[in-house]
């Protein structure tokens, strides 16, 4: 009869995958291991705005994280306070901007004992520039060069003017330029209707066309008006005799 004996050799270990679960299952789910707050990913959208639009604040996270809470602020006011168990996570709130200036947006997340972070961004709200706003006079050259003219830009507006005003003047055909900033006059908030004088003087006789582009981050116009020599001169297509 033969009679079999058990070996003696060592049996390689049973591989036990219980322990190894947390390990595979961000692998076979597709995730990897994240870090808060360096792996949220957020945008304000967006960050310039006109009064009364909405702006809207995303926020992502695809790697595995700890259970979190998620606060939305817009100038300290607190929007929406949101608890994520599990990951992924995906959200937009959506926000109507009702005051021009700057605006703090703050994402405050926190997690684990003791554990936290405050993530900032601005945005800025503006009334745009339209043609209804500003009106432009100038007045002919003097008769005999230097020629100097006068630039009258008027702003106004039933309410709140429009915020941040800046711009270029261009006097004509091989003349310099000037800058021009309103931004103190049109502050966010500002009332006050506005007039500025702005001289000029022409090194020589003839026409030149004037432009002024005036606008804010938002929007942009341009008045166009022409100074010339033709008060008691000999104007033509070539310019102006008798200056």
């Amino acid at each position: 009869m033969l009679l079999l004996r058990p070996s003696s050799r060592p049996r390689p270990p049973r591989l036990r995958l219980f322990p190894l679960l947390p390990l595979l299952l961000p692998l076979l789910l597709g995730k990897t291991h994240g870090a808060l707050p360096e792996d949220l990913i957020w945008e304000i959208y967006p960050k310039q705005v006109a009064l009364g639009e909405t702006i809207s604040i995303s926020y992502q996270l695809d790697k595995s994280a700890p259970p979190f809470t998620l606060a939305i602020d817009v100038n300290r006011v607190r929007l929406e306070v949101m608890e994520f168990d599990e990951t992924p996570v995906y959200g937009m709130t959506m926000h109507k901007m009702n005051a021009t200036g700057r605006h703090e947006v703050a994402l405050t997340l926190k997690w684990g004992p003791g554990k936290g972070a405050t993530l900032k961004g601005d945005v800025w709200v503006y009334i745009p520039l339209k043609p209804s706003h500003v009106s432009l006079s100038l007045t002919n050259v003097t008769r005999t060069p230097p020629g100097d003219v006068t630039m009258t830009l008027n702003l106004t507006s039933d309410g709140e003017l429009p915020t941040l005003v800046t711009g270029t003047i261009t006097w004509g055909q091989g003349q310099a330029s000037k800058e021009i900033d309103f931004s103190e006059q049109t502050a966010p908030g500002s009332l006050r209707n506005m007039s500025e004088i702005i001289k000029y003087s022409y090194p020589s006789a003839g026409f030149f066309p004037v432009e002024v582009v005036l606008g804010n981050p938002i929007s942009s116009i341009t008045l166009k008006s022409q100074a010339s020599g033709d008060d008691g001169g000999d104007c033509g297509d070539d310019g102006c005799k008798g200056w």
